[in-house]
């Protein structure tokens, strides 16, 4: 029998399992050497202990409902988690099997514990990363449905965030030798400045072109150099960087860090990390490309406006060229018929012998002539063939004498108001020049009025002084008449 249960224990040693025997007094009977060796004690120190003797008072607990279960007769199947010397906590698929007498009486049950620790980590590393891919692949989504390239780095900082588990998630773009920051994750989101110079670990991305990792930010040269310059004297544990690129170029540097505890990125983080950087970049260079393009639409329409315009301008220019041509014609014609009917006039005036009643029609006439004579210089004024002649003329008596012409020029739609001071606004110019500012003022003002309107022609004099013309070129101190 002793040969027997020996030959039992070896066999039981050799299996790669948690194998024991538990009476019904709750006390081990045999146990194989992978169940000694988990709680680090010998067999004599097992055998004939009890269960809540060996393990610890929460396992224990956990324990006995399927120990009641097995010693009523009954299978039990579960899981058990249990602390390792190590520290780290330990799954185990464990099956308790009943044991019955040949009277068939419950003697005691047989345990049977699997270590499942590796295959649940397995499980759960599979379920991560493929909860990762999908993530990721959401984020390509989103560069299509996203429009800005800083909306996109925002969400996708806060994605990595969770996706890897990190503290903080930081996503700077490379422009006019500043990294800018473009989105940011995590404990650092309120901390970061706008800009910052290239140095330390992003200077190495951009330079070497490749993804960085640093285990322990407390050893590394690059770190310890620029501690000054970490954003709210936050310390780093761990940094893992990948380069943004665009085709040849490098346009900045997707980062994620550790401030509570250091972290062992593995090459799998570093390669779903550069998908994501991949994905910012192809909408950074989007945007930019998109940007430049936009600019130079808004140039080549803003040019062709512009060109319009001038075509335009170039139009009108020529119309009123011709215009002035044709009024500067027929004004001259005009004199020359005024000059004969003056002369005449001036000639029946010198009759002193001229009845009453006809040197008031000799009067009229000469009137009205020197009221044509005055159409004609508005003419001319406007052909630009009257020579300039300054000279100290009343700007109210100007005014008011283009009156007539202007409302002709203004038409039914706009009503025109004079607004005149009761004394003589004495200016030194040339009256025909005078007419000709009046003049474009108003047909601007009628142009800038299409559905109608008032116009007010106000004449007022002004006093300017020494600190209002500094700021006026070609202005000098003194009294002045304004023309609005």
């Amino acid at each position: 029998m002793r040969e027997a249960f020996s030959t039992l224990e070896l066999f039981i040693d050799s299996v790669p399992h948690f194998i024991a025997f538990v009476d019904a007094g709750e006390r081990y009977l045999l146990v194989n050497f992978n169940y000694m060796n988990w709680f680090d004690l010998r067999r004599d120190q097992v055998i004939g202990r009890t269960l809540s003797e060996v393990h610890r008072p929460e396992s224990y607990a956990r324990m006995v409902p399927h120990v009641r279960q097995a010693l009523n007769g009954h299978a039990a199947t579960f899981e058990l988690s249990l602390a390792g010397r190590d520290g780290k906590i330990y799954s185990f698929d464990v099956r308790y099997v009943p044991r019955r007498s040949p009277a068939g009486a419950v003697t005691g049950y047989f345990v049977l514990a699997l270590d499942i620790t590796s295959r649940k980590e397995t499980d759960e590393a599979l379920r991560f990363t493929s909860r990762r891919l999908e993530l990721i692949a959401q984020m390509g989504a989103d560069v299509l449905g996203i429009h800005t390239a800083a909306e996109l780095a925002q969400r996708l900082a806060r994605q990595v965030k969770d996706v890897f588990a990190v503290d903080a998630c930081i996503i700077r773009v490379l422009e006019a030798d500043r990294l800018q920051l473009l989105g940011v994750a995590g404990v650092l989101a309120e901390r970061l400045p706008a800009s910052l110079p290239v140095f330390g670990l992003a200077e190495t991305i951009l330079r070497e072109r490749r993804p960085l990792v640093v285990p322990d930010l407390s050893d590394d040269p690059l770190t310890s150099a620029n501690s000054n310059r970490v954003p709210g004297g936050l310390v780093f544990r761990s940094f893992a960087g990948v380069p943004l690129v665009a085709g040849e170029d490098v346009v900045g540097v997707l980062g994620i860090y550790m401030t509570r505890e250091p972290r062992e990125f593995t090459a799998e983080d570093l390669a779903h990390l550069q998908i994501v950087a991949n994905h910012a970049a192809v909408s950074l260079t989007n945007e930019r490309l998109f940007n430049t393009v936009q600019a130079q639409k808004n140039q080549l329409e803003a040019a062709m406006r512009e060109q319009r315009r001038l075509e335009e301008q170039f139009r009108q220019s020529q119309k009123m060229d011709a215009l002035g041509q044709l009024s500067g014609g027929v004004a001259h014609d005009f004199n020359n018929l005024l000059a004969v009917i003056t002369g005449n006039v001036s000639l029946l005036e010198l009759d002193a012998g001229m009845p009453s009643a006809q040197r008031e029609c000799v009067i009229e006439i000469r009137q009205a002539s020197e009221r044509a004579a005055a159409l004609t210089r508005q003419l001319l004024a406007l052909s630009r063939r009257q020579p300039l002649q300054p000279r100290p003329v009343d700007l109210n008596g100007i005014v008011d004498n283009m009156g007539k012409m202007v409302r002709r020029i203004l038409g039914a739609h706009i009503t025109m108001r004079l607004k005149l001071p009761p004394a003589p606004a004495v200016i030194h110019a040339d009256v025909a020049m005078m007419e000709q500012i009046l003049l474009n003022l108003v047909v601007n003002a009628r142009d800038a009025m299409s559905s109608g309107g008032e116009l007010a022609i106000t004449v007022s004099p002004v006093d300017l002084t020494a600190e209002t013309a500094v700021v006026m070129p070609g202005a000098r101190a003194g009294e002045f008449v304004l023309l609005t």
